[in-house]
């Protein structure tokens, strides 16, 4: 939001700020000082403390805060929000959302004289054109700026550098040895476009040429380079070589034509190709090599992709027929796929990064462009100078063809064709060169959405083993319950049977109690005698004149009531005990 400044003071501060490269440089420089910067919390950047800085104890003459960013921190974004400043989200990592807004902002109003505050990681060119293009009232060191500012990347040097590390983590606990001996036959296979581009593609590994501000000041040594991927780990002499194999596309035909003098045999591919042509040959090699030869051979790879969409179950014939495997690629552009078969077939496959011999690999090459400005102090606001390199020198070319040789760490031992060669190029790999990084760019965000499918997978597989574990135990838990209900039901029918018997068995002594001693049956209407004090049915006893028991005359009878009532719980007890046996036969 712009802040509008008294009348007094001219608003004549315009600040800026890529939070993106910004943050991006402060992550680094966290992580080369770890001791020294300590972050406490979420929030990388203190926004309170940016915001006066940048102001430089003149929030009075400010007259905006405008920022651009792009996957940042949402920590950061809110805290820069609630200091003032005006944040744009971009729709893509290159973007022009933050040169959009030099341009819209800085106009040629009053004041004449304008202060910009641009923070950010890194200088994209573009930004250094909107920058130089703006009357601005400027002096000069604008332009100074540009002469320095390094080439639009799509994958930053901090985004580069966390990839190498977390690879160069993995092959720390993988073992570096093949277990085929040092003269084994190597059979060598090469991507020129993806050792080539990848070089050039790099924001990191530059910085550590003396000399070199972009990786377009760097050449690739390919004497240096066959020596490499021909020489065994375990031994500095060279092994014998059955076949060397090279293919490439978007790569400058000259350039590949330097990899011939070498033993290379080199292919050139159309678009539509898609890793069919090397695909076929290692197939092919494969076939006839399997057989004739005898004990152990080592298929060196000298790429960091997979070519092939069926390369993997190509690699897995040549492990089961007994080769080796030797995988050489830079570390930020090798796949995790290639990382992946030393965990799984240890001794076997092996991965040597080119980056450990970066400087016998890289030189640097011979300049040919003319100063930025004509003179010291040039006042104006020119531009970045499009001088190209001179024309390539065909008579050069044909003259000029040994190979370098011996050490390689230094320009004198390239041959002056290779570097005459590569000049003229330049030009044309500048233009490959944003398309490659947007490659590997796209590369690294696939790689990245993989291997967070592949936790998602494993977190998923984890989830359906736990449920199919509580699915088979409750399926246990069902069937132990059921058991133990019919196990249950048994013990209690067995019970009440048990318990209907008993009934039944105290009823039947009950019954030989009950019985009147005269008629041998059950009570009817039991009396009792007055004189001898017997129990008889009341339609027995009654007729006659005297006791059937004593012979007394005359007979006195009453009713026996306490007899009575055990006839009637006798006949209640019967009867339920008649009614469940009618149930259960039922």
């Amino acid at each position: 939001m712009a802040h509008a400044a008294p009348a007094d003071i001219a608003a004549d501060r315009f600040l800026f700020v890529d939070l993106d490269g910004l943050l991006g440089s402060l992550k680094a420089h966290e992580c080369s000082l770890p001791t020294h910067v300590g972050v406490g919390s979420d929030v990388i950047l203190h926004a309170s403390n940016f915001t006066t800085l940048l102001e430089a104890d003149q929030p009075a003459s400010v007259a905006c805060r405008f920022g651009s960013y792009f996957n940042s921190n949402s920590k950061d974004v809110q805290a820069l929000q609630a200091a003032g400043w005006s944040l744009t989200k971009k729709n893509l990592t290159v973007d022009r959302t933050l040169d959009d807004l030099l341009i819209r902002n800085l106009t040629e109003t009053n004041p004449p004289k304008k202060t910009l505050v641009l923070a950010t990681g890194e200088l994209e060119r573009s930004t250094v054109d909107s920058l130089l293009d703006k009357s601005m009232g400027s002096s000069p060191p604008a332009a100074v700026l540009a002469t320095e500012a390094p080439t639009s990347s799509t994958f930053s040097s901090s985004q580069e550098l966390a990839v190498i590390q977390r690879r160069q983590s993995r092959l720390v606990t993988q073992t570096n040895d093949l277990t085929a001996p040092a003269n084994s036959q190597r059979f060598v296979a090469m991507n020129l476009d993806n050792i080539h581009w990848s070089l050039f593609g790099s924001q990191l590994l530059f910085q550590y040429l003396p000399g070199a501000s972009s990786s377009r000041d760097l050449r690739l040594n390919f004497k240096a380079l066959t020596d490499r991927v021909c020489t065994s780990s375990t031994s500095h002499l060279r092994a014998p070589v059955g076949w060397q194999f090279a293919t490439y596309c978007t790569t400058h035909p000259k350039v590949a034509d330097l990899l011939s003098p070498l033993g290379w045999k080199v292919t050139a591919l159309n678009d539509a190709d898609d890793g069919n042509t090397l695909y076929k040959e290692l197939a092919s090699q494969l076939s006839a090599a399997g057989s004739g030869l005898k004990g152990q051979k080592t298929l060196v790879l000298v790429m960091g992709n997979e070519p092939h969409p069926a390369f993997r179950e190509l690699l897995a014939q040549y492990l089961n027929n007994g080769w080796c495997v030797e995988v050489h690629a830079w570390l930020h552009a090798l796949k995790d796929q290639f990382l992946n078969l030393p965990e799984t077939h240890p001794g076997r496959v092996v991965v040597r990064p080119l980056d450990d011999v970066f400087l016998e690999l890289v030189y640097l090459k011979r300049r040919h462009m003319q100063p930025l400005f004509e003179e010291q102090g040039a006042v104006g606001n020119r531009g970045l100078s499009s001088t190209l390199p001179p024309p390539f020198d065909e008579e050069l070319y044909l003259v000029d063809r040994q190979p370098p040789s011996s050490k390689y760490s230094s320009m004198g031992d390239q041959s002056l064709l290779e570097q005459e060669l590569l000049d003229a190029l330049e030009h044309e790999q500048m233009q490959n060169e944003s398309l490659l990084q947007q490659n590997e760019m796209l590369a690294w965000s696939m790689e990245e959405q993989q291997s967070q499918l592949e936790d998602n997978a494993a977190h998923q597989a984890m989830l359906n083993q736990r449920i199919q574990q509580l699915e088979q135990r409750l399926q246990e838990q069902e069937q132990a319950l059921t058991q133990e209900r019919a196990q249950s039901k048994t013990a209690l029918e067995q019970q009440a049977c048990d318990n209907r018997l008993s009934r039944r068995e105290a009823l039947r002594k009950l019954e030989a109690k009950l019985c009147c001693p005269i008629t041998r049956e059950i009570y009817e209407a039991p009396v009792t005698t007055a004189c001898c004090g017997q129990s008889f049915s009341g339609s027995k006893a009654m007729p006659a004149d005297c006791c059937q028991w004593c012979k007394v005359t005359p007979l006195v009878t009453h009713r026996n009531r306490d007899l009575e009532f055990v006839m009637e719980w006798y006949n209640f007890e019967r009867g339920a005990l008649d009614a469940e046996d009618n149930k259960l036969d039922g």
